[in-house]
């Protein structure tokens, strides 16, 4: 199974530490459906279980986005919070764009 392709979006933060989001658009054109997904936690949104679901729903005609939560997306943070509560927060605050 090839992965869909991905696309790689920074979102920059308000304390000055940046996300990466990797995203797949549907293969049945505009979707208004997105899907986030989330790694485990020595993951990143490359690893096959991220790629698998990504490919399964944009074939399906969904959106998606797989958050590479901080120091997982194969660049080191600015900062070195990388608690779990830190990361929920990030995430709560990164779906705004969504």
């Amino acid at each position: 199974m090839k992965a869909p392709k991905q696309y790689r979006y920074r979102l920059e933060l308000k304390d000055g530490d940046f996300l990466d989001l990797d995203r797949s658009y549907s293969e049945k054109g505009k979707s208004r459906k997105i899907l986030i997904v989330l790694h485990g936690l020595e993951g990143n949104a490359k690893r096959p279980y991220v790629t698998g679901l990504a490919k399964h729903f944009t074939e399906k005609g969904w959106d998606v986005a797989a958050v590479n939560f901080r120091g997982c997306s194969g660049e080191m943070n600015r900062l070195s919070s990388l608690t779990m509560q830190v990361q929920l927060k990030i995430l709560k605050r990164s779906l705004a764009i969504f």
